[in-house]
């Protein structure tokens, strides 16, 4: 699916839609570097000091927030959106940051042909040797269970002859084949990172204990129980020993509870604490769940700190003659999530981002060109036509996502074979298949 870009323009502010990540860095520079210069000299060097921050903070949502897609080399995996913040002069006066969705997923399993977030190829090539050493890294991704592509299961592939299947897999492979991100871009873009925490005033010591948690997610990927004579989980192997010990140092957590909060699970009845034994498969997903947790609460506290950084301008305006306070204005840069289409392997998520960016460009649509053009046809200008992209398919899938969603949370309430009852259900209740089989 092509990208949509939009720009909308509004009384109060202006807001910059798009899917190309480094758009809203762009935008951003220029829109703080014409502040700058309305505000004069006086206030360039403060503007310029906030300019700084602003586009920095846009190298630290890169490293954290995007990933390497077989089809784009710095892939949003999280809706953001920035926010300039101007007073009644024109002078911008400070910055905020949303963000929506991370994607929580990629964090333990990334298709082949893909990458996990940035922030951990970088930590491994960027990182100085000593340093590397102190968290007891080696320089190879491969070395890490979540830097390592997992296979997924698809569904859809019930749905194609096998010369269908080998043909979509060939041109799926061919495209994988191409998805190199080169040692020194990480290099690179570790140092953007770096330069960015620093004039976000994160303190040496900060910075230290992010590095360290990253580290000890990478650890914490490579721990492994299998079951012993007595079918009770133990670490498998010397390996996982290590990575447990590796990663509780650097997470700041007791080898031995760490150990167990991956062997059983705890349940309060009436007050006391019941420790039931997990089995493999359950002890994979809690040790999944567990860096997600983590990296996902990491990513929220790096973003509060980053609005920190960059709000402190908006305290005390100066007020105008007469007392009266100026009224703020805004500039909305959004960074949507990356649109992918990934063959035979879409994913239930990938399709929800899709469809929510599909949406989006539905509504800004509606409200800026179709109002555009009526109000043009009332003042009778001659307009050009309008084609409306994607309506039919868009209106046809609106259907059908209300029934995967349905059936999705239908299914997930019942234990049971999840996988294998959605299947059957979602192929049962899209009769229409041509749709999900078009090129």
């Amino acid at each position: 699916t092509s990208p949509h870009d939009t720009l909308g323009v509004s009384s109060d502010g202006a807001a910059r839609s798009s899917s190309n990540t480094d758009a809203p860095k762009t935008v951003s520079g220029q829109r703080t570097e014409v502040a700058a210069l309305l505000g004069g000299v006086q206030t360039l060097q403060e503007a310029t000091e906030l300019q700084k921050r602003i586009v920095s903070c846009n190298a630290i949502f890169e490293s954290f927030g995007n990933a390497a897609t077989r089809r784009n080399h710095n892939s949003s995996r999280i809706g953001r959106l920035t926010l300039l913040h101007f007073d009644g002069g024109g002078l911008l006066r400070g910055g905020s940051l949303r963000t929506y969705l991370l994607e929580a997923s990629r964090i333990t399993a990334h298709k082949r042909g893909d990458r996990n977030f940035h922030v951990f190829y970088q930590l491994l090539r960027g990182t100085a040797d000593d340093l590397r050493r102190s968290m007891r890294l080696s320089n190879d991704e491969e070395a890490y269970r979540i830097l390592r592509p997992v296979e997924t299961h698809n569904f859809l592939q019930k749905l194609f002859s096998k010369e269908q299947h080998a043909a979509r897999r060939s041109e799926v492979d061919a495209v994988e084949s191409n998805v190199q991100v080169p040692p020194d871009v990480d290099q690179e873009n570790f140092e953007l990172m770096m330069k960015g925490f620093e004039l976000a005033e994160f303190s040496a010591g900060e910075i230290t204990e992010l590095l360290h948690l990253l580290a000890g997610l990478l650890h914490l990927s490579n721990v492994s129980f299998m079951k012993d004579e007595d079918d009770i989980l133990q670490l498998e192997d010397t390996a996982s020993h290590e990575a447990l010990n590796n990663a509780s140092l650097l997470l700041g957590l007791q080898d031995e509870k760490l150990k167990v909060l991956l062997q059983c699970r705890c349940m309060h009845l009436k007050g006391d604490a019941l420790f039931t034994h997990r089995n493999e498969q359950q002890s994979a997903c809690a040790r999944s769940s567990l860096i997600k947790f983590i990296y996902s609460r990491l990513f929220d506290h790096i973003v509060n700190r980053l609005n920190d950084s960059v709000a402190q301008h908006l305290a005390n305006p100066e007020p105008q003659e007469g007392g009266s306070i100026p009224a703020s204005k805004t500039i909305g840069i959004l960074d949507i999530y990356g649109f992918e289409s990934f063959g035979l392997e879409n994913g239930l998520e990938q399709l929800c981002i899709n469809y929510a960016n599909e949406k989006q460009q539905q509504l800004f649509v509606q409200q800026v060109i179709e109002e555009e053009v009526a109000l043009y046809t009332r003042e009778g200008v001659t307009s050009p036509a309008v084609a409306a992209r994607n309506k039919a398919s868009h209106q046809r899938s609106n259907a059908e996502q209300e029934t995967e969603q349905h059936l999705t949370s239908e299914k997930a309430k019942p234990p049971g074979s999840f996988k294998a009852d959605l299947e059957l259900s979602l192929l049962s209740s899209l009769p229409d298949t041509s749709a999900l089989l078009r090129d």
